[in-house]
Parts: structure tokens; sequence; C-alpha cells
């Protein structure tokens, strides 16, 4: 699945949104950006890369041997979140889903994307891709193009 998403993403030159709640490793890994979600808010959006650092800047590690989706599921949730600690020097008190946003917000990551976010968009810089003027994202016969190359793959 995840192969013909980049396979379809590469064809129409877009970036594809996919929702996983516990990928494998291996699919963890074929992905670029993460964003992740707790309780309605963004705790985590930039490379794929930077999710372990942000964490361990938040005093939590993944174990050498666990995956990092997995972890990242089980450092968000308070009954899990005790055995990522590794400031042992320092008592662990529950770091709840605003705190996160609050420590990706001053996170190197955070900060640079805030940066970008806020900068002003002009038109002269990107003007055909700075507002949707069609509903559909394909024409007909690109979407027709599209799904016979991953009919032919999935065929293969």
């Amino acid at each position: 699945m995840v192969t013909c998403l980049q396979q379809l993403a590469h064809m129409i030159g877009s970036t594809i949104l996919v929702s996983l709640l516990q990928p494998t490793f291996e699919t963890f890994d074929l992905f670029d950006d993460i964003i992740l979600m707790a309780e309605g808010k963004i705790v985590y959006h930039g490379a794929r890369s930077d999710v372990r650092p942000f964490f361990e800047h938040c005093g939590f590690k993944c174990p050498p041997r666990k995956g990092v989706a997995d972890f990242l599921q089980e450092v968000l949730s308070q009954k899990d979140q005790a055995q990522y600690w590794y400031h042992m020097d320092r008592p662990l008190t529950f770091v709840s889903s605003d705190k996160f946003v609050a420590a990706f917000n001053e996170f190197h990551t955070g900060q640079k994307q805030n940066q970008e976010l806020f900068q002003p968009f002009t038109k002269a810089e990107d003007p055909k891709n700075g507002l949707s003027s069609n509903i559909y994202s394909l024409g007909k016969w690109e979407l027709f193009k599209v799904c016979l190359a991953r009919e032919w793959l999935l065929m293969k």
C-alpha cells in the first residue's frame, strides 16, 4: 500500500497525507514527515529523523529494540509514559499533550516551522499553487494513467 502511495505521489508530484495507527517499523521508515497528534493537538510535526531527538529533549528515550511508532503512541499515554523516562535523577510528573506542544514550539524543528508558517505569502512567489481553482486535483486522463499504473504494478 505504501509503495503504491509513493508511486502515486511521485507520478502526480504531490504530497499525500496518510493516517496510520500502529505501523510496522518498516512502514514507519518509509515516511519523510510525521504529524503526531494527541487529544486533538499537534504534539510533533516534522521530519521523521527529528522525532526521537525531540522526545529525548523532553526527557523520554526510545529503547533500542522498541519500534519508534509504538514508542510514540505509548509515550503520550499516562499509564505507559513512565517506562521511557531516562532522567533518573529527577522525578517524573506526567507530561500532558499541552506540555509536549509547548516543548515542540521551543524545539528547533518547531521554531523553524513557525518561522516558515508566519512568513507572508506573496502571489508573485508561486501564483499557480496559491489557490486551487478546481475541485479535483487530477484531470480524468491523469487519474486514468495513475490507476492504470497502479493496476499494472499489482498485476506484476
